[in-house]
């Protein structure tokens, strides 16, 4: 490991390369402190790789880049401020696919000789900054898959709108007015509370529903216990009648009583004041012929 350290780092002895070009490898680590001696380098091409960590702020040493590819690495932090030095980047500056956060410097709009710019997919966030409409000779232009937001320079209209897609709040030609964008957002808020009160109504509706069915169970519940027990006071007073209704009918039925079909009872009969048996007999045939003859009536 201490080796390789050291090889990468004796790759800052090469002042006088004008080339380092080692893409598509499966070279890991970070990019070395020291690569910022190479005064003479005009191509560096590092992308495709498993590189990691951040890009060294000593690449602002590299005064003669007008190509630089660090695409589709493993890249972290931001992108360093002194990379708006390299005044001689013409063809490329191609950061995409990396990890890379924080805003974009403003000091990118120094490379006026630029002509493709590339800091898509990656974590940028914060706007596209104003300085960067200075840029007057890029043809290719791509800021999408990031975190950027507020209005785009309006040098940059002349761009396609996939040069900036899938940003979080980007607004401006190529893309929809920044007017309209924010009318999209009150209309989208306006939905979707509308959507949270149509959700509490159909909430409320339910539990009032469950608790008048509730109310409506309880009621039914002591109407039924209050039915049962009606029931079973009248069947008791009516089994008090017939019991009474048996013991008078199997009671052998004395000399001095008549029976009354009326009231359905023994009556005593009425006595006289001597005690002449055969008097007392006539005056209860009396009244029960009286009797069954009322009986008769009441029942025609």
């Amino acid at each position: 490991m201490a080796r390789n350290v050291e090889r990468t780092r004796r790759v800052g002895d090469c002042s006088r390369l004008l080339k380092l070009s080692v893409n598509q490898n499966k070279l890991s680590g970070g990019i070395p402190e020291e690569i910022g001696n190479l005064t003479s380098l005009n191509v560096l091409k590092l992308q495709k790789n498993n590189l990691s960590g951040a890009i060294p702020r000593t690449l602002g040493g590299c005064k003669k880049l007008f190509e630089l590819r660090l695409s589709e690495n493993s890249l972290t932090g931001s992108i360093p401020p002194e990379l708006g030095t390299l005044t001689e980047l013409q063809v490329i500056l191609d950061l995409s696919k990396n990890s890379l956060t924080g805003e974009i410097p403003v000091s990118l709009s120094n490379l006026v000789k630029l002509e493709r710019l590339n800091l898509s997919s990656n974590e940028l966030k914060g706007q596209v900054p104003e300085p960067l409409g200075r840029l007057t000779s890029l043809h290719a232009l791509n800021l999408s898959n990031n975190h950027l937001e507020g209005e785009i320079p309006t040098t940059f209209s002349r761009f396609p709108p996939n040069s900036f897609m899938y940003n979080d709040n980007l607004c401006g030609p190529p893309l929809t007015s920044c007017r309209e964008s924010t009318r999209q957002e009150k209309k989208q808020l306006s939905n979707t509370a509308a959507a949270g009160i149509v959700v509490a109504i159909v909430f409320s509706a339910t539990v009032i529903c469950l608790y008048l069915i509730y109310l409506m169970l309880r009621i039914w519940c002591k109407w039924k216990q209050a039915s049962i027990s009606s029931d079973d006071n009248g069947v008791g007073e009516k089994a008090g009648k017939e019991e009474k209704w048996g013991d008078d009918h199997h009671r052998v039925i004395r000399s001095d009583e008549y029976w009354d079909l009326n009231k359905m009872t023994l009556l005593p009969c009425e006595r006289s004041g001597k005690k002449d048996v055969s008097s007392m007999t006539t005056t209860c045939i009396f009244h029960h012929s009286m009797s069954r003859e009322n009986s008769m009536r009441s029942l025609v």
